[in-house]
């Protein structure tokens, strides 16, 4: 029955997520991911979770893949799926690919193989497949945006090659198309690839579907070739091509040819579908049948890479030790779309175990990590050297965690983890007879691993891998997997460095990919420039030995080859061997690998049997892509057949006849292409798109792309990074599912997000977002010369401020106020608490700065307002004196307003700081030279207080303060009109408590820095706050003055010599290295301090050198401990794509507050237990009688020497040990905490901020 237009237009739009026209299809392609509509990534039928393609690629066995394929149809039918999306079959052009584990290999012969026999195998049980993805979608950064840019050679060599066979050999029932760009049209709507090369080339009459989401402009797909957009675009693409058809720039012929062939598959494949009412699950049999299978392919895929007669294990060992968290919780997929729903799967432990092994087990590291546990590290050392003395063999399970890798991003680095390296280099130094169990879906660097005796890799190998392991361990089974990839040396070796992800220059121009190293792909470009790497293409050990004999070669009239050999099994173990084919190239100097794999066997062979192999070659072989079409290239060739790749056997030349190849370019240009080089194999336009500006903006652009220009693709991106945590709320951020659809949000094109957010976020939404201009300038890194005098001068009058109240209000009260000891413990108390309020306000007061916007910007109205009123406060606290309790309840109320105030001005003046420059050397430069300013301040109020109060305080303190409170306005009025504060990616959306909460609890480096921020001010609060009493004690109430004068130079020198040389020392040394310094002096220090005038003489110019050094190293490591937190910003953004300045930086400021809370509670405490207080009030009452006129000051001055030289030397040393005790132990823990949890380090920092502007 002929359709409407209308139900035309309506079935090429998909029905919602998994369905095309009536027929189901279902991620596969290691499995059958069943599921429905609004499901969750990973909510699917339980099914059979077979090795997934990097593994099963290295059994080189495509029978093998078939039987996999073909008991994967089986689930499917019991399911209801008619179309497995599957086999995926992108060329692993860098080891970093975070979905490399759903492809098979670097080489597209073997590629093709594989795909074929799978796909046909399938096909062949009456389940359709979707060949995917093509094509060039061979990285997951930007994977929706970027343009994969390849020259024609290397498109249809090496990246074409394998669809072409697939295609023509197995007829897949449908080919999905990709979510990238190639040479700068989108996959979907690239008519040369889907219509001009698939169909009339290759002569493809199947559908074409796209990738999820792919799909934006409907119309322009239907157009070049795809028949049908994947999922349902809820209804936001039909009127696109509805409009089309009847406006006729879409001829209706084009459509209904794609309504023929979702016809098709329809009809092809609709006996699958089940009835409504039958409930859908993999019988009990099938599951069993295929959990064995899955061991058996998994058995035949590990590659075992090196063995000192390590492995099998003796038949007499009786128990191992097992070293791993991998061993316990093994990964055996790879996190995305090809996640497989699987309830049958044992541990390695339990595995071995069900073999009568008795397992000892370590677990040595935590998966969820890649930070160190030191106790795990301790219990598995000791089991090790345990094993040792009991000659137990160990084996270490290590490999890429599911934090590593992923689909929807690449890695980030080639290295194994470092809680996984640091032990297993702690265990080989234990005890070097350790076998390494490698699992992981990609290559990486396997320098540690290859140390140890055997190192066997299982990549993912599915449900069955433990069993499997087991096996081979034991000697059940010969190893027989190959390498289907290199494994290089190192990340840098890789021909595509450079050139892939967010590596070197790439990272400028994320979504404009160059394809740099052309046809070099793999072993390609390796064994081409001689580039040595630790395992080659095609290599794997086995427990048995092979001989290679009698080749020939036998040629017909159209120079097709017929190569026959004989392999035999010369150990004494049964085992297969996988006989590679490769022909060398001419060698003529061409731009051309120096060879190339072109055919292959699998061969089982029992202890001494032999048998001959016979293998076809056609003129492929010989042939290259020239002139739109593979040419046979003439020349003397050569005939290699061997174990591996560098591990040839047996060899005949051959002459060959063709045409002359042509290429601008020969075999002595540098891989990778320099730029006139790619140029001239490049035939395509190049384009820009990393470089989109407002104006250009569609909504094929993605979310990331347009935050720095669009206040609504900020806030849209915030609401999404929430959807999806609230979506996985009982999963970690770096979960491989939570991870992908981040990822998918803020990197894919606008209109999938829509599409795909069941109606949360509506079209016309983002068509307002791709329309916005919000004049949205990415921020600036360096500071013009007036909001950087302006931001530094400024903190001069507010840490005078600070410091007169921290350092002297206790001290105004405790000598001029007479009160009880009870009156001055409810003091302290009542300041105590004030102070933890005032840290929990400091979060507030984040919060609340970090939901406003004023015209005037963001923090600079808090600064005029903290400053203003918190100087006014100032006033009233040195001024105004009610007496006894009196003075109590006035002071703690105006102690509250203070700290009140004073938040509000401190955490918008440090708020801003992040804002004005991302650039660590700027910022370090900013903080140095403000940090002068702070000394000069505080050194102003600290110098000249000591001197003028003695003898007349009540009045010197009230004329101090009002000063102070002057100079306060002054200087924060010159930073709130001096700087400019820079937008950048402003926190629209209004936070709660929970929410700030949940943005401290997520950074575990603010967590790590903020608490030991409390300890280290504790340890430089303390001093001061004790600092005029010691005086008081050891020289006299009348003498101390002039020298507390010259011990607050030292403070202020020592500061301020120590900002000056921070930027100069942060360029010679790490600042782990100077923290290291630091604790070792501030040790030092105060030890000598504690033996000032006891042990070492009461010499002045000792004690200020004694405090010099004091006050630099906490003045050094004060700033270290500031850049770490405000570092945590960016650690903060790359992760979770969201920027919270104010409420990151409050961190800083609570810490001194809480810090100044517990001071006040210590030093209260020992004032008193140590009797100085009551001494202390006696002064105070002679201070008041001056103030009235009762006394003069030379009698006052007089009588309190007096009391002073009352104070037992007890008293002294009790006093000297809280003084000096507290201090250390605080500085000791922030030392040890920074040291254990904290790793910003200066080069991990950089990649942050590298992140965070791309």
């Amino acid at each position: 029955m002929r359709k409407s237009l209308e139900e035309m237009c309506r079935l090429v739009t998909g029905y919602g997520a998994w369905h095309i026209g009536d027929i189901q299809v279902s991620d596969g392609p290691h499995g059958v991911r069943a599921q429905e509509d609004g499901a969750k990534n990973n909510d699917s039928y339980e099914a059979t979770c077979f090795p997934t393609a990097s593994s099963v690629a290295c059994s080189w066995n495509p029978n093998l893949i078939g039987q996999m394929a073909e008991s994967i149809a089986q689930e499917a039918k019991e399911l209801g799926v008619s179309v497995v999306l599957g086999p995926g079959i992108n060329i692993k052009r860098s080891p970093l690919c975070g979905r490399n584990f759903e492809y098979y290999s670097e080489d597209p012969f073997l590629t093709g193989e594989l795909a074929t026999a799978y796909i046909s195998a399938m096909q062949e049980q009456g389940v359709g497949t979707s060949l995917k993805h093509f094509a060039g979608n061979n990285q997951e950064t930007h994977r929706m945006t970027s343009n994969s840019m390849i020259d024609d050679r290397a498109l249809h060599e090496i990246y074409l090659s394998a669809f072409e066979k697939a295609v023509k050999k197995a007829k897949p029932a449908t080919v999905m198309a990709s979510y990238n760009y190639i040479n700068g049209l989108p996959a979907c709507e690239n008519s040369h690839l889907l219509t001009e090369i698939l169909r009339e080339k290759w002569g493809y009459e199947g559908l074409v579907m796209s990738d999820w989401g792919a799909c934006v402009d409907l119309p322009a797909c239907v157009a070049a070739g795809m028949d049908v957009e994947m999922p349902d675009s809820c209804g936001n693409h039909y009127a696109q091509i509805l409009e089309a058809i009847q406006s006729g720039k879409l001829p209706q012929e084009t459509l209904e040819t794609a309504i023929k062939r979702i016809e098709r598959v329809n009809t092809d494949y609709a006996g699958n579908i089940l009835p409504e009412k039958r409930r859908k699950e993999v019988l009990a049999e099938t599951r069993e049948r295929h959990h064995d299978l899955a061991k058996r392919i998994e058995e035949e895929s590990a590659v075992l890479l090196k063995n000192e007669e390590f492995l099998p294990l003796s038949k007499e060992i009786k128990e191992i030790l097992i070293i791993g968290d991998m061993a316990s919780t093994p990964r055996i997929q790879g996190g995305g779309s090809s996640h497989i729903h699987t309830e049958r799967v044992i541990s390695f432990v339990e595995a071995f175990e069900k073999r009568d092994i008795k397992v000892c087990y370590a677990k040595g590291y935590k998966n969820s990590t890649f930070h160190r546990s030191h106790r795990l590290e301790k219990e598995a050392c000791k089991k090790v050297e345990d094993a040792k003395k009991r000659q137990i063999p160990v084996l270490f399970f290590g490999g890429l965690t599911e934090m590593a890798e992923g689909e929807g991003y690449d890695r980030e680095s080639y290295e194994l983890p470092l809680n996984q390296s640091i032990l297993l280099e702690q265990l080989l130094k234990v005890n070097e007879d350790i076998g390494f169990v490698s699992i992981s879906g990609a290559p990486y660097n396997m320098e540690l691993p290859s140390k140890c005796k055997a190192l066997l890799q299982m990549y993912l190998g599915g449900e069955a891998v433990a069993e499997a392991c087991a096996g081979i361990v034991l000697g059940d089974t010969s190893p027989s997997g190959k390498l289907a990839e290199s494994i290089p040396y190192r990340e840098t070796d890789v021909p595509s460095y450079g050139y892939f992800g967010r590596q070197g220059e790439q990272k400028n121009h994320l979504d404009d990919v160059e394809y740099r190293e052309s046809i070099f792909v793999g072993y390609r470009y390796y064994d081409t420039f001689r580039i040595p790497v630790r395992y080659c293409f095609g290599y794997g050990l086995s427990y048995t030995n092979f001989a290679y004999t009698d080749l020939k070669v036998h040629r017909d009239v159209k120079q097709n080859c017929r190569i026959t050999f004989a392999v035999e099994n010369t150990g004494d173990t049964a085992g297969c061997e996988i006989a590679q084919v490769y022909v060398k190239n001419p060698e003529t100097g061409d731009f051309r690998a120096r060879r190339e794999l072109r055919s292959f066997r699998k061969i089982h062979l029992q202890p001494g049997e032999k048998k001959e192999v016979e293998i076809m070659l056609d003129t492929g072989a010989f042939s290259v892509y020239q002139d739109s079409e593979f040419r046979v290239i003439g020349g003397e060739y050569e005939i290699q057949v061997g174990a591996s790749l560098q591990d040839i056997r047996l060899s005949e030349s051959i002459c060959v006849e063709g045409v002359k190849l042509q290429c601008p370019l020969t075999i002595h240009t540098s891989i990778p292409l320099s730029e006139e080089d790619f140029d001239a194999v490049y035939t395509y336009q190049r384009t820009c798109f990393s470089h989109t500006k407002p104006g250009e903006f569609t909504t094929k652009n993605s979310l990331r792309q347009m935050q720095p220009y669009s206040a609504p693709a900020r806030k849209w991106s915030r609401i999404g990074m929430l959807a999806a945590r609230v979506l996985y709320f009982s999963k970690p951020f770096n979960d491989p599912e939570v991870r992908m659809m981040s990822e998918g949000i803020l990197e894919g094109n606008i209109d999938s997000v829509c599409n795909q957010s069941g109606g949360m976020i509506k079209h016309s939404t983002i068509q307002r977002i791709v329309d916005s201009r919000t004049g949205g300038q990415k921020m600036r890194d360096k500071l013009d010369a007036r909001t950087k005098w302006s931001y530094c001068i400024g903190a001069t009058g507010r840490d005078a401020a600070y410091a007169l109240v921290s350092m002297y209000l206790i001290l105004y009260v405790q000598y001029t106020m007479n009160l009880t000891s009870a009156q001055f413990a409810m003091i302290s108390g009542a300041m105590i608490l004030c102070m933890v309020w005032d840290a929990i306000n400091d979060l507030l007061m984040g919060i609340i700065i970090e939901n406003t916007h004023f015209k005037m910007g963001k923090f600079k109205p808090w600064i005029l307002a903290g400053s203003l009123t918190n100087a006014i406060v100032i006033v009233c606290l040195f001024t105004i004196r009610p007496s006894g309790w009196g003075f109590v309840a006035f002071y703690s109320l105006f102690y509250l307003l203070w700290g009140m105030t004073y938040t509000m001005n401190d955490i918008a003046y440090w708020g801003v700081l992040p804002s004005l420059s991302s650039d660590p050397g700027t910022r370090d430069s900013l903080v140095t030279i403000m940090s002068i300013f702070v000394c000069i301040g505080q050194f102003s109020v600290a110098g000249v207080v000591p001197v003028v109060i003695a003898g007349n305080a009540v009045k010197a303190y009230r004329i101090v303060a009002v000063v102070v409170a002057l100079c306060l306005i002054a200087f924060q009025m010159l930073t709130a009109f001096g700087i400019k504060e820079n937008d950048r990616e402003e926190q629209k959306d209004k936070l709660s408590l929970k929410d700030m909460y949940l943005i401290f609890m997520r950074n575990d480096q603010l967590v790590a820095a903020g608490i030991a921020s409390i300890f280290f001010n504790i340890t430089c609060n303390i001093l001061i706050i004790f600092g005029v009493n010691f005086f008081y004690i050891e020289y006299g109430y009348s003498e101390s003055g002039n020298l507390v004068f010259y011990f607050t130079v030292m403070y202020g020198l020592g500061m301020l010599i120590s900002q000056a040389s921070y930027a100069t020392l942060a360029k010679h040394f790490t600042r782990q290295k100077m923290l290291n310094v630091c604790f070792a002096a501030l040790l030092i220090g105060y030890a000598c301090f504690m033996g000032f005038g006891y042990v070492l003489p009461k010499n002045v110019v000792l004690l200020n050198a004694i405090g010099f050094v004091i006050f630099f190293f906490q003045g050094l490591m004060n700033l270290v401990i500031i850049v770490m937190i405000n570092n945590t910003i960016e650690y903060d953004e790359a992760r979770f794509h969201e920027r919270h300045d104010s409420v990151i930086s409050a961190v800083r400021s609570f810490s001194v507050k809480l810090a100044g809370g517990i001071n006040q509670g210590l030093s209260t405490l020992v004032l008193i237990v140590s009797g100085i207080y009551a001494k202390s009030r006696s002064i105070s009452a002679l201070e008041i009688e001056v103030n009235r006129g009762e006394i003069s000051s030379e009698a006052a001055l007089a009588e309190a020497n007096r009391y002073i030289g009352e104070i037992t030397t007890a008293q002294g040393i009790l006093f000297r040990v809280g003084m000096v005790l507290i201090p250390l132990i605080a500085l000791a823990i922030s030392y040890m905490i920074i040291r254990k949890k904290y790793h910003i380090d200066e080069a991990e920092y950089a990649k942050l901020v590298e992140k965070t502007r791309t």
